[in-house]
């Protein structure tokens, strides 16, 4: 069972847009966006399984198709039936599997970063002993050099470069979590069953956003984009990986014109 913690911005009568966060992050990621969102529409945002304040029972509970029920329920709960997703990464990974497969809850959905998985069955395999290997590594060594090593990745070269980055990884430090690595165990990409011949499906209104710096990721979102013409497909300039907080202005500008279109 999980026990979610969620947080909400905005008036309870403006629409509603669920944000989901990306790996060893936590809701107060989207709190600058959500800020500045708050005077159109009512942001709920939430701690994912293992991360921040939000508790996970059991090991089948940090799945990707357990969670995706669990949030589901959660939103019924609050009276949630009708909601703008957006997603980032992990998070991302999240907001499409639930676009998959619960459709009638969502009215636009908001891709940052995002994969529908790995195609290739003997890459699954060796991303899940990759992923194993990080998630025993994790519960080792101390959470400040796990962070030094996993920021290190090409994929977050601009990242680390930015002039707050800092403050990032104290934030890190600050809402961790030691389930981070039961995360990595059950919602890696290696174990994610690959969604791309549920992308040709799709109905819902998607936008897809990446980085200009962020080459694979760039060529994801241009691969989806053939599967569906039907989603929207935006590089945001001079950024990588975590185009929020690299370009906070520019990645509202961009949500809050897809969400009004």
């Amino acid at each position: 069972m999980i026990r979610w913690y969620s947080k909400t911005i905005g008036n309870p009568s403006y629409p509603v847009i669920v944000f989901l966060h990306g790996f060893m992050g936590s809701h107060h990621d989207w709190l600058p966006v959500c800020q500045r969102l708050s005077t159109e529409f009512r942001c709920l945002i939430l701690d994912l399984p293992g991360h921040g304040r939000t508790r996970a029972a059991l090991a089948s509970d940090y799945t990707m198709s357990s969670t995706a029920n669990s949030l589901i329920e959660y939103l019924e709960s609050k009276k949630i039936n009708r909601s703008i997703l957006v997603g980032y990464s992990m998070g991302g990974r999240l907001a499409l599997y639930l676009t998959v497969q619960y459709p009638q809850f969502f009215q636009k959905v908001v891709l940052e970063s995002a994969s529908p998985g790995l195609e290739n069955k003997q890459e699954r395999v060796f991303r899940q002993k990759h992923d194993q290997q990080l998630a025993e590594e994790l519960s080792r060594i101390p959470a400040e050099e796990f962070l030094e090593k996993w920021y290190s990745a090409p994929l977050f070269a601009t990242l680390r470069n930015h002039p707050r980055f800092d403050s990032l990884i104290a934030n890190r430090l600050k809402h961790k979590n030691a389930n981070w690595p039961a995360s990595l165990r059950g919602m890696g990409v290696g174990e994610q069953r690959s969604l791309w011949d549920k992308v040709k499906q799709i109905a819902v209104p998607v936008l897809v956003l990446a980085g200009e710096k962020d080459e694979k990721y760039r060529y994801i979102s241009l691969k989806m984009k053939e599967y569906n013409p039907r989603i929207s497909l935006s590089f945001v300039p001079e950024c990588g990986h975590n185009i929020h907080f690299e370009d906070e202005e520019r990645f509202y500008l961009e949500l809050i014109k897809f969400v009004k279109s």
